[in-house]
């Protein structure tokens, strides 16, 4: 059954059908995050806190890591990022669903009285790995750069020979009043943009993107704000959500690729055939970002005589199950492959992920009637359906198998 990319002087009737479905390479309702926190390397924590002459305490421990500031230390502001969940060896695990938003952890800012050496800047690193899905191999790091600002009031003071306040007797019966500009209240203010880091794990690919800070009603609205400030104490959530590295196909640009230039397929033929997969090239397989990978093969359709058929097949990422997407029914038909994806974001010569790929294949034979079958494979998060109508003369049948 030779093949060729294009038809010519072909009368060609194309149907393609499809039930969208929302993308995912992994069931709904399992993945597990560990937020690291104690003395493992790396852990969650504040570090890196500017001016470097500052007077800052860090403290790690293992379910939060603290961080205070300015002058004295017995009022100094606070910092405390801690995440609920269950307590394990490598920190705090959190359980969640794919595509819904989570909280990786709260940051509770408390108010000080400070009569300098503020802090004006710190960086929350937040380190989190997966028990579930299995096989990330280094925890990811996410880091956040929070500036601090302090509101002041001056205030007359005793003021010691040596220029602090007075601390002692001693100091007071010597010093003099003078006035010190007092810290009061803190202001952190968040980043205006936030991460989005992309991982493999059992085999695909996700993403873990952070949202901001901010919380989640009852009803699963999320709202975000830009700063903790007034309150004298104050808390707002860090959001985040794992998706696989597919973009929501409600929020994508479909880009279309033709598989083209491939040679015959014949029984002497048998096996992978390497194709041009649109702009990736030429190659036997085409693996996405996502692991699902397309390939076009020559199979052995032999029964009394040799005969051979093209076919192409998606395989789900961490599965070696290939399903057929379709085949060549025809001696000397005509085939076009085609699939559609969200772009390559990294530029990393790979489709980010498949959205549907489609195989039509035509009858060369003219004498009865125009002949034209096509069958269309579309991958989205609730499976994989393959779905199929041939009109050739003969009764309108449909094959839907999902699993």
């Amino acid at each position: 059954m030779n093949t060729s990319s294009a038809c010519t002087s072909i009368c060609a009737l194309i149907t393609s059908l499809g039930v969208l479905l929302p993308a995912r390479p992994a069931l709904a309702n399992d993945f597990q995050i560990i937020v690291r926190y104690g003395e493992s390397e790396p852990a969650s924590e504040f570090r890196n806190a500017q001016p470097t002459d500052a007077v800052t305490t860090f403290v790690r421990d293992s379910t939060a890591a603290a961080f205070r500031w300015g002058d004295p230390e017995p009022a100094q502001f606070r910092l405390t990022f801690a995440t609920g969940g269950l307590v394990v060896d490598q920190g705090i695990r959190v359980d969640g669903t794919f595509r819904e938003v989570f909280s990786l952890g709260r940051l509770i800012r408390v108010n000080g009285l400070t009569k300098g050496d503020e802090a004006t800047a710190v960086d929350l690193q937040i380190a989190v790995t997966l028990s579930q899905p299995a096989g990330l191999d280094e925890p990811l790091l996410v880091t956040l750069p929070l500036v601090i600002t302090h509101t002041k009031e001056s205030r007359e003071v005793c003021i010691a020979p040596d220029g602090s306040v007075c601390d002692t007797v001693e100091e007071i019966l010597a010093g003099q009043v003078g006035t010190v500009d007092f810290a009061l209240e803190s202001q952190i203010i968040f980043p205006t943009e936030f991460p989005t880091i992309e991982f493999t794990a059992g085999g695909a690919r996700y993403r873990l993107k952070v949202i901001g800070f901010g919380s989640i009603d009852p009803g699963g609205e999320v709202s975000t704000i830009s700063s903790l400030v007034d309150d004298p104490v104050q808390t707002a959530e860090l959001l985040a959500v794992v998706e696989s590295s597919c973009p929501d196909p409600a929020d994508a640009i479909f880009v279309r690729e033709q598989i083209t230039s491939y040679a015959s397929c014949t029984h002497g033929s048998i096996g992978n055939r390497i194709a041009r997969y649109g702009q990736f090239g030429f190659r036997d397989v085409l693996e996405a970002d996502s692991g699902d990978r397309l390939e076009l093969a020559c199979v052995d359709t032999s029964t009394v005589g040799p005969s051979a058929s093209f076919n192409l097949f998606f395989t789900r990422a961490g599965s070696s199950e290939r399903l057929r997407v379709g085949t060549c029914p025809f001696d000397g038909g005509c085939n076009t492959g085609e699939f559609f994806h969200p772009g390559d974001l990294d530029n990393n010569g790979k489709p980010d992920c498949f959205y549907v790929t489609k195989w039509t294949w035509t009858s060369p034979s003219m004498t009865v009637s125009c002949r034209s079958w096509a069958s269309r494979l579309v991958i989205r998060s609730l499976g994989i359906s393959w779905i199929c109508l041939a009109w050739a003369a003969l009764p309108t049948w449909h094959l839907v198998q999902a699993p």
